[in-house]
This record gives C-alpha cells, structure tokens and sequence, in this order.
C-alpha cells in the first residue's frame, strides 16, 4: 500500500484508494446503508461503485458438522 502512495505522490497521479475492514462490526449492516453512508460522507463516485460490485449478488456457503450447504444469496454485512 505505501508503495502505491509513494507512485501517487512521484508521479502527481490521483489514486482512489477504498479500504475496508471486514472483521469489525459490520456483519449485520444492511448493505444499501453503506452506499448511503459512502454518498453522504462524499466519497467519490468511483469507490461507491466498486463498493456496489463488490456487495451485489454476494453468495455464501456454509460447512456444517462436514456438509456443505447449498449457496445462498448474502444481504446484510460485508463479509463475502
């Protein structure tokens, strides 16, 4: 990561840089609120859309007493 800054800063470029910590407690935030959240706190269009690609059709599957469950489609939190 700081060696992408440093690039940013030789070469006067501008870098969206989104970071997102997905093991604090965000497991059961609705995941529109958080494009709400980013539009609000101005982020730029940029990062709220790759935020969107990155929430959008999430799917999970889950090991239970060694069986798989079949996939289902993820709606809240940000862990993907």
């Amino acid at each position: 990561m700081i060696k992408i800054i440093e690039k940013e800063y030789e070469y006067t470029l501008q870098i969206d840089i989104l970071l997102i910590d997905i093991k604090q407690a965000f497991d059961i935030s609705p995941r529109h609120k958080m494009i709400e959240t980013l539009q609000l706190q101005e982020t730029t269009s940029k990062l709220v859309r790759l935020r969107r690609m990155v929430l959008e059709d999430s799917q999970a599957e889950e090991v239970i007493e060694n069986y798989m469950t079949e996939s289902f489609n993820v709606k809240v939190g940000v862990r993907i």
